[in-house]
Order: structure tokens, then C-alpha cells, then sequence
């Protein structure tokens, strides 16, 4: 991996701004992969499917003359509603990653509310937004649920306490539109070997730059190299939209390609977070065979990680591929800003692991690709 090449990579990640799912930063990223996947010599493919995307008028929250910003929960429906804190305004916490203790029982809370709105707050205390996934976007439900930056727990616990009211404001309209996944297929010097695929989320909350560049680079990184060099599998990549919203890319990815899914000989899945800065590294895989070569070949470049059991359902959209009983090997980590709007610039970033990350699956994906 050429880290002028990264560097580049990066820039132009970051100047596309947000990438939320069927945004203009979600589009400037399609133009971008388009560019790379024809600059390779190779034919880009742009795979629409329809979407509704939320589009945010006005989101807050209201006490007196206190106004707190807030993120509408993007799997609850819309709405107002006003009444006591902590009695018709349930108030409760929450962590931006899915199988955190707040986060778990922020979601029993919410399945069994009666209440009329919701104000769910970041564990953290932090002055910035830590967004939840939304992995019941497909179906939407009561009551409308906004979140809010930890930085506000105090002030609304001493509200509650006072019995004071509060007003929910999350002004916003789902928007029928169509959302993108982008792919390129290189042909191998075999037609008749099942060939590897390797996938990558291109959606997320914010700019998040750590969350999300590691996959990104090591995918064009990949794509430069077998669109030089063909080998012995043909590779299929798709970058899917909609990660943040229990991954609707890569579901429409498996719908449209049920053909192929047994016939892959491999599914690569470069999720989120490895490229962070102090954060550590997870490797998840299918088969104990799949998951020493894939521990040999980082353990290789000196690099420290934990892994997933095997017979664990693993994170991210390799869990996917575990539900149809596919063959994978998978990349996580963890990320201090970890889908907060303060996720970019080079001081998130490690550079250098992302190089050793990037030597390691390109040797062992080299030799899969060949055998």
C-alpha cells in the first residue's frame, strides 16, 4: 500500500462531508469509486434500489427556555409530544454501539413504552453526538425517539427531578428516492473457479473517517491491484450504502445476486474501526481454518488483535454472510469517536497499522486468489 495513494484516498473521502445513505456526501463517494474503478481500466456498476430517506427539518428538545439539539432516531416515526419529564417524556440512555448494556436495555425500554416520546441520551459525556444504528429501519415505530449528546444528562436528571415538562420537537419526512451500491467485476484467468468477493460499507453517520476509511482503502487498494495483475478467481467488489441502516446495500447486494452467493469461494468483509487511532483490532472469520491463516497473516505484520469465536454471529456485515452460511473472513476494530460528527482529520487515523493491516490481507488474499 503506497500511503501517498492513502493519503489521497483520504482527502477525497473527507471533502465529500457526511455520508449518510443517498446524501449528496453518499453521491460525491459514488462519483469518487466510479472514477478509481475506470481509472483501473475496469467497468464501474452502479446498482440503485429504492430507498426513503429521512430528511431532518427541525430536531430538539425543549424545557423552559433550556433548547437541546437532538438527532431523530432513524427507525422510530417522526413526531411532537410534550408532557412531564420522565412520565409522558420517558428520558433514558443509550451507547452508540449495539450490544453495550445501555444500549441493550435502552432497547427494552423502548419496546416496552407506553410513553409519548422519548429522549434518549449518550452514555458518554461528550459535547458531541454519538448516533445509534438504526436496525429497524424497514419497520419504523412509535413512539418518535431523538437522541442528544451525553454532554446533556445532568441537566435533564435535575429536570425530571424538578417535575418539569418537556417538549420534543423531530420535524422530518421520509423521502422516496433510490440509494446506490457501486461494484466492479474482474474476470480471472479461470471462468470456471469460484471467485472471491470482497465488500465494504461506503454509508455511515458523519464524515467518519476512521470508521469507515480503512475498508475503503484497502478495497480500492485491492481493486488497483488484481485490475493490474488478473489471477486465477475473478473478485467481485461491492461497495454498499446503508450500513447505518441495518445494512439495506448489502441486503439488496445478496437479493440480486442469489446465484452467486454458493458459488463464492470467499467472502472478505472490511468492516469498520481497524484504521482508528488507540483502538484495537477484531478479526472475525467462519472456520477455524479460515481464522488461523487470517491471525497468521496479521500476526505476520506484528500487529495485536482479538478475534471472535467462530461459532459466535459475528459483527458488522459479516453477519450477513454467517446467516447464509457462507465462507468469510472479517475486519473490526474499536474507535474512540466511534460515529460522533468529530470522526475525521489525520489525528484519528494510524496510519502505519493500516499499512501492516493492508500488507497482511493482500498476501493472504494474493494466495486465495491464486490457489
Amino acid at each position: 500500500m503506497l500511503l501517498d495513494q492513502v493519503k489521497l484516498d483520504i482527502e477525497t473521502w473527507e471533502r465529500a462531508g457526511t455520508h449518510r445513505t443517498a446524501t449528496q456526501g453518499d453521491k460525491a463517494t459514488d462519483r469518487w469509486l466510479r472514477e478509481e474503478i475506470a481509472r483501473c481500466g475496469q467497468a464501474p456498476l452502479t446498482i440503485n434500489y429504492e430507498f426513503e430517506r429521512l430528511d431532518i427539518e427541525a430536531c430538539r428538545v425543549e424545557i423552559g427556555e433550556l433548547e437541546i439539539p437532538a438527532v431523530p432516531m432513524f427507525d422510530a416515526v417522526p413526531g411532537r409530544a410534550e408532557g412531564v419529564l420522565g412520565d409522558q417524556i420517558e428520558l433514558v440512555q443509550y451507547h452508540a454501539t449495539d450490544q453495550h448494556p445501555a444500549t441493550l436495555a435502552f432497547k427494552r425500554a423502548r419496546h416496552a413504552s407506553t410513553c409519548a416520546a422519548m429522549i434518549a441520551v449518550g452514555v458518554e459525556p461528550s459535547p458531541r453526538f454519538a448516533l445509534l444504528n438504526a436496525e429497524g429501519y424497514r419497520e419504523r415505530s412509535n413512539p418518535p425517539v431523538v437522541q442528544v449528546a451525553g454532554e446533556h444528562w445532568a441537566a435533564l436528571k435535575q429536570a425530571q427531578a424538578q417535575g418539569a415538562k418537556a417538549k420534543v420537537v423531530c420535524d422530518a419526512q421520509f423521502t422516496p428516492t433510490f440509494a446506490t451500491n457501486i461494484e466492479c467485476r474482474i474476470d480471472g484467468r479461470d471462468a470456471g473457479a469460484a471467485p472471491l468477493i470482497v465488500m465494504t460499507p461506503k454509508s455511515s453517520w458523519w464524515t467518519s473517517t476512521a470508521e469507515r476509511i480503512g475498508g475503503i482503502a484497502i478495497w480500492l487498494h485491492l481493486l488497483r491491484l488484481f485490475a493490474d495483475q488478473a489471477p486465477r478467481r475473478g473478485l467481485i467488489f461491492t461497495a454498499n450504502s446503508g450500513h447505518e441502516l441495518s445494512h439495506l446495500g448489502l441486503d439488496h447486494f445478496l437479493a440480486a445476486n442469489t446465484d452467486r452467493l454458493s458459488d463464492a469461494h470467499l467472502w472478505l468483509h472490511l468492516g469498520a474501526n481497524f484504521a482508528a487511532r488507540d483502538s484495537g483490532v477484531r478479526i472475525q472469520a467462519s472456520t477455524p481454518h479460515l481464522m488461523e491463516r487470517l491471525s497468521g497473516a496479521l500476526a505476520d505484520q506484528a500487529l495485536k488483535f482479538s478475534a471472535t469465536p467462530v461459532a459466535e454471529r459475528p459483527a458488522g456485515e459479516a453477519r450477513n454472510i454467517y446467516d447464509l452460511q457462507g465462507d468469510f473472513i472479517s475486519l473490526l476494530g474499536s474507535n474512540p469517536w466511534f460515529h460522533q460528527d468529530d470522526d475525521h482529520g489525520a489525528r484519528v487515523l494510524d496510519l502505519a497499522k493500516l499499512q501492516s493491516i493492508c500488507h497482511g490481507i493482500t498476501e493472504l488474499i494474493q494466495s486465495v486468489a491464486d490457489a
